[in-house]
């Protein structure tokens, strides 16, 4: 059987002032340190997403940029493309009157040579022509 007497009243008193001392010594001070913690970690938390949403509002803004530069990069390809191809047509038709003005000279000069050509050899047949006649009629006509 267990015995109450006045030691057990003794200890009790002794285990509520001990729980008394360590509770202002120790739990106190540690709650507190837990609690300092605690609002470090929610205010690095709220730094993190304050951070993360500028991020992806910069990173938005980037991307904008990106597509807005390649835009222009594109109307830019594109007005090269175009006045390359004028270009071209403006030379393709410069080869094309010029090689037709040399072909036309070199018609009007071949149809020179030809029609000069054409007097030499009238000329040469009609001088044959007499020369033959002369042979044949013996004198001079």
């Amino acid at each position: 059987m267990i015995k109450i007497d006045w030691t057990l009243l003794i200890q009790a008193v002794n285990f509520f002032v001990l729980l008394g001392i360590l509770q202002k010594l120790v739990f106190k001070p540690f709650l507190k340190v837990m609690e300092e913690r605690r609002g470090e970690v929610e205010g690095s938390l709220g730094r993190v997403r304050e951070l993360e949403e500028r991020n992806s509002a910069q990173q938005a803004a980037y991307e904008a940029r990106l597509e807005a530069a390649r835009s222009v990069a594109q109307e830019q390809r594109e007005a090269f493309r175009r006045e390359a191809a004028e270009q071209e047509t403006q030379l393709l038709t410069a080869a094309h009157d010029e090689a037709a003005a040399r072909l036309s000279s070199l018609r009007q000069r071949v149809a020179a040579e030809q029609e000069e050509a054409g007097a030499l050899l009238r000329q040469e047949a009609r001088t044959l022509g007499e020369a033959i006649a002369r042979k044949l009629a013996g004198r001079s006509l």
